[in-house]
């Protein structure tokens, strides 16, 4: 056998492919599907100058735009976002402007134009930050209402029934509490998506989806026992291998990254990181071309590596070098605000270097997708980023607190086939797999682990084992 030198990550699995490269449909494995875009028409806004509470409001109402109807709003919220308009009317999959719309709108302009989207505001409480959560979820519920800072009350709320948050609790565990006793167990919210988000940082990027598609949300300080004690509540009601939109961290003691995942990860939720992905109301609605997109992808790979058949053997006597690149390609937010930087780099393409990419990016922004596959050269190999169906530490207690053996076999058995048929629809034979965070691999135990034994009995095989963070 060859010498294998690892750098930052391992290609650790083969899942058998099939001879169809990808589903021509690419229907949901993660997230729900969102109604196309019918034309290639939409109205601009550019709110990058103007304060939160302003966002807040204009990302609620696109979000209740979007959902209503053929999605049309786009934001322009960060630079990302003007970067990305500008690759789609390149394409063709967004028209150029038109004539009644020279340039993006400006927030009043928008506000006046859609003022019949909404019937209802939600007025939050600034006493209580965690009312921001609160009230986009009645938003959600209740469908044609935005969510507004009480300074912006009066102007958008003129002739609209409103709901207003302020002074009613005084901890945030009783306003959730009152969220999922009226909205989440009564049906009204979608118990197939959740997310963990800070109430006030991130612009309020993500809230147009969260509208969309009424997810349930939440934040908690890693400390507040009644807040974590909440979450569970609603972790043991949402089925396994369900996706966390959002992400950890955050100004005032959030759960971090590492304990977020392994507190969300013993529930069975895996992460799509998107606390600073914008327009993904409108994104996911793109259509895009993947099946063929990737097919001509694979073609480039096959000729760069002149191999049209199973690669020869590698030479014992060698030690090869394999780059990988694991940052951050699991999150669909890095993605649309850092990646195509990277990519745009151009040495990109000069040697061959391994990128993970995750299903999220391929659900929540098709036509981002597509563009990144599009502009692949034959030495970028795209495989599954960690750990397969989306962000989790498999081997740090994945499923622990389902209630039987029965259901953590069930559940695991679910992860790895839909995480293998992400990776049919790519074309990859390799995943990442994390083993653990910020500590050593202990092959003792977690080469006995339920990850590990699920996975051979989903019908994978290890090809590569390192002793090294982060590789299995």
């Amino acid at each position: 056998m060859p010498h294998i030198l690892t750098y930052v990550l391992v290609h650790v699995l083969v899942f058998p492919i099939s001879s169809s490269i990808v589903d021509p449909s690419w229907p949901p494995i993660l997230f729900p599907r969102s109604e196309f875009v019918a034309n290639c028409t939409v109205y601009e806004v550019d709110l990058q100058s103007l304060d939160v509470d302003t966002k807040l409001a204009a990302a609620t109402l696109q979000g209740a735009i979007n959902a209503a109807g053929h999605p049309e709003v786009y934001l322009l919220l960060a630079p990302w976002d003007t970067y990305w308009l500008n690759v789609f009317r390149a394409s063709g999959k967004i028209c150029p402007r038109v004539s009644y719309q020279a340039q993006p709108a400006a927030a009043a302009e928008y506000f006046a134009a859609y003022r019949n989207a909404y019937n209802t505001i939600v007025v939050y409480d600034p006493k209580l930050p965690d009312t921001i959560n609160v009230a986009t979820c009645i938003a959600a519920a209740i469908q044609y209402a935005i969510v507004v800072a009480p300074v912006n009350a009066s102007e958008l709320g003129m002739g609209k029934t409103v709901i207003d948050l302020r002074e009613r609790w005084t901890t945030p565990v009783e306003a959730y509490e009152y969220m999922y006793e009226t909205y989440f167990r009564t049906g009204r919210l979608n118990e197939s998506l959740i997310a963990y988000l800070h109430p006030t940082a991130n612009q309020h990027h993500l809230r147009d989806y969260l509208i969309r598609h009424r997810v349930v949300h939440f934040y908690a300080h890693a400390d507040d026992e009644d807040m974590q004690n909440f979450m569970k509540k609603i972790l043991n009601e949402s089925q396994p291998n369900n996706a966390m939109l959002g992400f950890f961290g955050g100004p005032d003691g959030a759960l971090d990254e590492y304990d977020g995942v392994k507190f969300f990860g013993d529930y069975g939720k895996v992460v799509a990181a998107s606390d600073w992905s914008s327009n993904l109301s409108y994104l996911s609605s793109m259509q895009s071309a993947l099946e063929a997109a990737i097919a001509s992808y694979r073609r480039r790979m096959r000729k760069t590596q002149h191999c049209n058949g199973p690669c020869t053997q590698g030479n014992a006597s060698k030690v090869y070098l394999s780059i990988g690149v694991v940052e951050s390609g699991d999150a669909p937010a890095y993605w649309q605000n850092r990646q195509y930087q990277v990519w745009n780099d151009t040495a990109r393409g000069q040697i061959p270097i391994s990128w993970g990419i995750g299903e999220a990016i391929f659900e929540l922004a098709p036509a981002m997708a597509e563009h990144f596959i599009d502009i692949a050269t034959g030495n970028d190999y795209l495989y599954a980023a960690i750990s397969g169906l989306a962000y989790s530490h498999p081997y740090r207690g994945m499923f622990a607190a389902l209630p039987s053996p029965d259901t953590r076999a069930q559940a695991w058995k679910e992860y790895w086939g839909r995480s293998a048929a992400y990776m049919r629809r790519l074309g990859t034979t390799t995943t990442g797999c994390y083993t653990d965070a910020w500590s050593f691999y202990n092959r003792s135990v977690q080469m006995n682990s339920d990850a590990r034994g699920m996975l051979y009995s989903a019908g994978s095989v290890f090809n590569h084992y390192s002793d090294r963070k982060n590789c299995v």
